[in-house]
C-alpha cells in the first residue's frame, strides 16, 4: 500500500468513526438527559438501549479509527444504523435528509469493508 493509500485510509476511517465516537462520548456525559429523550420518543427500556448504543458507538468506532477488526466494526455499526434510521428517521415522520445521512453512513462503512477485504486478498 502506498504512502498516499495509507493516508487516505487513515482520512476515510477517521471521518468515519468521528461520528460515532463523539456521539457516544455525548451520550455517556449526558446520560440521564440521553435516557429521558429517548424514552420520551416511546423507546422502551431506553437506559439499557442507550447503553447499548454507546458500548456499539465508542467500541466500534473506537475500532474503526484504529483499523483494528475493522471489517467486523464496519458490519457492526451497518447493522447499528439499519433500527437507528428505522426508529429516527422513517417511522415518526419520514426525515428523507436524516435517513440520507445514515445511508450515506452505511454506504461509507461498506465501502471501507470492502477496500479492507479487498486489501486482504491482494496480501
Amino acid at each position: 500500500m502506498s504512502r498516499s493509500d495509507t493516508l487516505l485510509e487513515l482520512t476515510h476511517r477517521a471521518a468515519l468513526a468521528a461520528i460515532f465516537v463523539v456521539s457516544g462520548i455525548s451520550k455517556l456525559s449526558n446520560f440521564e438527559e440521553s435516557v429521558v429523550a429517548l424514552h420520551a420518543s416511546g423507546i422502551p427500556l431506553a437506559r439499557l438501549a442507550i447503553l447499548i448504543a454507546i458500548v456499539i458507538e465508542l467500541g466500534a468506532g473506537t475500532l474503526v479509527l484504529l483499523g483494528v477488526a475493522l471489517r467486523i466494526a464496519a458490519l457492526v455499526l451497518i447493522v447499528y444504523l439499519l433500527p437507528v434510521t428505522t426508529i429516527f428517521y422513517i417511522l415518526p415522520t419520514f426525515d428523507l435528509v436524516g435517513c440520507l445521512k445514515n445511508v450515506a453512513i452505511a454506504g461509507g462503512l461498506l465501502g471501507m469493508w470492502l477496500y479492507r477485504k479487498r486489501m486482504h486478498a491482494r496480501s
